[in-house]
């Protein structure tokens, strides 16, 4: 069949954020690097991203012409005005609704869109990488005495464990809690999960589950066949009486059928039940080969709730990145005046986490940036020296055996200016305010308003965004909850970010914290999930209200608890806890009159 262009999506076929070398399909083909984008490739060579990918797709690109969606481009319209009439596109690499979607605007426009089934990247791109099949391993035996302190937990309430299981919308409070860490680090056997499921399976349906992240919490098993990723190649299909995973590497797990990754399409194709259930993101070769799709999120529901272990994982994750962060801080502002570079805070920011127990990897490619660096969206480490008076902007997270963490803390190591200090605290209010919840019910946009509020007071926003579920050891970035302009309600135990940012031409200040919803009665409010000091010096008391300066010095002081008996020993780290957990008080002179301008 003749086509006139070809859409080259960036993603794989389970829709990894992150992909393989055999999976960077448009970046051989277009140079770009990002995380989002589409390449049209044919009668018109074009590139379609979001506003967030402008800089680095204008520095990539080559040989296409770039589109940017928030500023009016227009697929469907693009393709119209170049006499576009037929558009194919790998069925494999587009979600079942995109398709839909993106079929019925092109038809719209007079465009046939074609599922097309052969790779044609596959035709030029004669040196693509294999895809590899790593080990796979359980966690399913793993024990929290493995990997966290008795002695440090008994020290204080917050660090009991509550009874395992998540039922309904009770809070953390409810049920006994112990000091006891011999639990499974999840706390929840697979064939638990698997039951879970299978109970809400009708005798006459299956279930399809194509999300890597979705298959290792449903059956305990990790991978990291993907970088930042605890996840592994596969898919899962499974009914009320059984379960099948298609897997390329070796793995043994009592009461699933092994089958072999490669079969899975001819297998969903042959299924015998009536009706086969499918997530909003299962790729649309899928979705055509079942006779009766319904989509349904049964399995990601459950996924997103924690149970108390997981919650008690979390913390002490965020406990290690803290620990490890502040020994950063206290290093680089020692070391200041040997030049040190984005590079070199980097490597020793990894080189500190690494001795934390637990410690697995990244959660994603940390964004160190010095300077006007911290103006750019995306920006990889380079070999530009910190200076003395200006903003370090660290967005970093972590997998542990025992949880995923995601943080940003913005530092100035000598004066900051007035601009910093003002733009500062107003991050920090719009921080606070998005933490500072006591509601019977809250939806993400509503945290997002708040976290919004403050910057567009002042006339400003961010194009980031301003909030994202949080894994436990499996992909950072978690479905759900949205933290955006959707009206979704959000539930007890959800974990998520709270990513408040300023942009300018010349500095960006993120103050990023994780946290998980609690509720107590018919309230539903916020626990922190974050142990890392804020930056006392840019912060501005007198522009703070009672509560919000109230809320510095609680969170302060929690820092101070925990973190003291972990770095009393250690001057340098000790010191610079200290200095950023002292208790703020509003005085008679704005600092924003007498710093550096």
């Amino acid at each position: 069949m003749n086509l006139d262009v070809y859409l080259v999506p960036v993603g794989d076929e389970h829709f990894n954020e992150n992909l393989t070398p055999s999976e960077e399909r448009v970046k051989m083909l277009t140079g770009f690097t990002g995380t989002y984008g589409m390449a049209v490739v044919g009668k018109t060579n074009a590139f379609f991203t979001s506003y967030q990918f402008t800089e680095i797709a204008a520095q990539e690109l080559k040989g296409f012409e770039l589109m940017i969606e928030t500023r009016g481009a227009d697929l469907p319209t693009h393709l119209q005005s170049k006499g576009v009439k037929t558009a194919g596109i790998n069925p494999r690499l587009i979600t079942s609704k995109q398709y839909i979607e993106l079929f019925n605007l092109l038809k719209a426009k007079g465009i046939q869109l074609i599922p097309y089934e052969e790779d044609l990247i596959e035709k030029v791109w004669t040196a693509r990488p294999k895809r590899e099949f790593k080990k796979i391993i359980s966690i399913e035996n793993r024990k929290m005495e493995e990997f966290v302190s008795q002695d440090f937990i008994k020290q204080f309430k917050e660090f009991a464990i509550g009874p395992p299981r998540v039922l309904g919308d009770r809070s953390e409070d409810d049920g006994p809690k112990s000091y006891d860490l011999d639990v499974q680090v999840n706390g929840e056997s697979y064939k638990d999960r698997i039951k879970r499921i299978q109970s809400k399976i009708k005798s006459d349906e299956g279930l399809v589950v194509s999300s890597l992240d979705s298959i290792g919490w449903l059956l305990n098993l990790r991978g990291h066949d993907i970088d930042y990723s605890a996840s592994f190649y596969s898919f899962v299909y499974m009914t009320r009486d059984n379960v099948k995973l298609f897997v390329g590497a070796p793995v043994d797990i009592k009461g699933v059928e092994v089958m072999k990754y490669n079969d899975f399409y001819d297998f969903i194709a042959e299924v015998k039940e009536e009706k086969v259930l499918v997530s909003g993101d299962v790729n649309y070769e899928i979705y055509r080969r079942l006779k009766n799709p319904e989509y349904s999120d049964i399995l990601l529901n459950e996924e997103v709730l924690k149970n108390n272990v997981e919650l008690f994982g979390y913390k002490n994750a965020a406990i290690k990145d803290g620990t490890a962060m502040i020994q950063l801080f206290s290093w680089i502002e020692k070391n200041i005046d040997n030049r040190l570079t984005e590079i070199d805070i980097r490597t020793k920011m990894y080189e500190l986490k690494a001795k934390e127990k637990g410690y697995v990897s990244e959660s994603f490619e940390p964004l160190v940036a010095s300077g006007p660096n911290s103006a750019r969206i995306y920006h990889k480490a380079s070999k530009r020296v910190l200076k003395r008076d200006e903003i370090l902007l660290v967005d970093t997270g972590s997998h542990y055996f025992h949880g995923t963490t995601d943080l940003t803390r913005t530092v100035v190591f000598g004066t900051p200016t007035k601009d910093m200090i003002k733009y500062y605290t107003i991050v920090l209010q719009s921080l606070i305010d998005g933490k500072y919840i006591a509601k019977s019910k809250i939806t993400g946009k509503e945290i997002d308003d708040k976290l919004r509020k403050h910057l567009r007071a002042i006339g400003r926003d961010f194009p980031t965004s301003s909030g994202h579920g949080v894994g436990y050891f499996g992909q950072v970035h978690e479905k759900l909850p949205k933290i955006n302009y959707d009206n979704d309600v959000l539930y007890t135990f959800n974990s998520y970010t709270l990513e408040p940012t300023y942009f300018d031409a010349n500095m960006g200040i993120r103050i990023e914290d994780q946290v998980f919803n609690n509720r107590k009665g018919k309230l539903f409010y916020q626990t922190n999930l974050t142990y890392t000091p804020l930056d006392l010096k840019m912060v501005d008391p007198n522009e703070l209200t009672d509560e919000q300066l109230n809320f510095v010095n609680g969170y302060s002081a929690k820092l101070r608890e925990f973190l003291t008996p972990i770095l009393k020993n250690k001057k340098d780290a000790f010191d610079y806890l200290m200095r950023n957990t002292e208790k703020l008080t509003k005085t008679s002179n704005s600092l924003l009159e007498n710093p550096k301008t």
